[in-house]
């Protein structure tokens, strides 16, 4: 089902907000509605041109949504101050779904930043890393970066694997769920974010939704069926099983 399906749950998830008075995301947004921004699809061109600033191929499954979907998305909403979630979702208070062509190189550059600055994977002379610390760097190294949280924390495609792609997060401040695979795929990963109302995209929003670091964004689990009933999301018919 995957991408032609995520229309119908946008809507759904509109009505959610709506339910739930959420508005939108980030000091800017706080007085503002929900965000649903959608472009129309990049073009083989535009996609091409991007490449070439990057300097490799943009990975197989996200570049597959950027031309049958959407070249951007922009999708945000946070809860009031005074709603507070059931005690397993004490930490979901806002969600958003984001990417963007455009903004593809400069992410990339973030990355990197990260990786020469930071997540190294081997000594520096001003500190002896353990092998713990370096086996944790080498979890940012072979990513392709698709989106920044407001943390400072990413959401990556691992392009190392010969077999799969899968979405992974990225965690800067030792997190439990760094390196946890939220989708086997760009298109897998909106779909589960689909199916939970784009909760996230911090570690701590994610953690009812995973059971272990290879479960990916679990949608049809107990969390998942009670977090749907509370905020309201009624998905299409036949979306879960």
């Amino acid at each position: 089902m995957a991408i032609e399906a995520w229309h119908s749950r946008w809507d759904a998830l509109r009505s959610a907000c709506e339910y739930r008075n959420a508005s939108g995301r980030w000091a800017e947004g706080a007085n503002k509605p929900p965000r649903f921004e959608i472009d129309p699809p990049a073009t083989e061109r535009e996609v091409v041109a991007v490449e070439e600033m990057l300097g490799c191929a943009i990975p197989t499954s996200f570049r597959k949504v950027l031309l049958e979907y959407s070249s951007r998305v922009c999708i945000e909403w946070a809860l009031p101050e005074d709603v507070r979630p059931p005690e397993t979702f004490r930490h979901v208070q806002a969600g958003e779904c984001r990417w963007d062509l455009k903004a593809l190189p400069e992410l990339q550059k973030t990355h990197r930043d990260w990786i020469e600055h930071c997540f190294t994977g081997k000594q520096r002379p001003d500190w002896e890393k353990s092998p713990r610390h370096i086996a944790y760097d080498l979890v940012w190294h072979g990513k392709f970066a698709i989106l920044e949280n407001g943390t400072g924390d990413m959401i990556a495609i691992d392009v190392a694997r010969t077999d799969r792609q899968p979405v992974v997060y990225l965690s800067h401040e030792d997190g439990v769920e760094h390196g946890y695979w939220l989708g086997s795929d760009f298109e897998d990963f909106v779909d589960r974010l689909s199916l939970l109302g784009c909760v996230g995209s911090e570690d701590w929003a994610f953690e009812p939704f995973l059971s272990g670091p290879r479960s990916l964004l679990v949608t049809n689990g107990e969390n998942a069926k009670l977090w749907r009933e509370w905020f309201g999301l009624q998905l299409p018919v036949g979306d879960v099983s």
